[in-house]
């Protein structure tokens, strides 16, 4: 289809940030980010009229959110605002793993030799979500909620260098 290009609204709130980008063909157009550990609810739908600014909602291909894991507050006004935004402008949503997220973030850092990432996520609990990917990028574990003393048992084994990212991987590492 000649002419014809995807047009992305993505954002997250389910961490200790809001965020809200535009993407044209995967570069961004447009894009917001803000640390915050409350008050997504005041800030994701006005950090998306800007991002949207001058891009009619009809013009897009699809909306991406994430779906957790992560803070319950911050899911819930992610999802609702992507159920309001459905019904009011017909363009699907398209729910995205905070793993796979945290994932495609790290790959330009993540060491050439890794032989396996674990993303660490924040609970604000003593566990830890986890999950564990090959460096293709398949996961190798489900998502899980692990307490610290289990971590090793969980731990898939990895011949080679172990990846750690995401906003729990200095917790991940303290446990190791």
């Amino acid at each position: 289809m000649k002419g014809r290009f995807l047009l992305i609204l993505a954002y997250d709130a389910a961490a200790a940030a809001c965020s809200a980008a535009l993407v044209r063909d995967g570069v961004p157009v447009a894009r917001e980010w803000q640390a915050m550990t409350r008050g997504h609810a005041e800030v994701l739908v006005p950090m998306i009229e800007r991002v949207m600014r001058g891009t009619p909602f009809h013009t897009l291909t699809a909306m991406g959110v994430t779906v957790g894991p992560g803070a319950f507050t911050g899911l819930r006004i992610a999802l609702a605002t992507a159920r309001g935004l459905v019904l009011a402008t017909k363009v699907p949503a398209i729910g995205v793993s905070s793993f796979d997220v945290a994932l495609h973030q790290t790959e330009a850092a993540r060491p050439r030799d890794a032989a396996m990432t674990v993303i660490a996520l924040e609970t604000k609990r003593t566990d830890i979500y986890l999950q564990a990917f090959d460096v293709s990028g398949v996961a190798l574990t489900a998502p899980a909620s692990v307490p610290p003393e289990d971590i090793a048992r969980w731990l898939p084994p990895v011949e080679g260098t172990l990846a750690v990212a995401g906003d729990a991987a200095d917790r991940l590492i303290g446990c190791l």
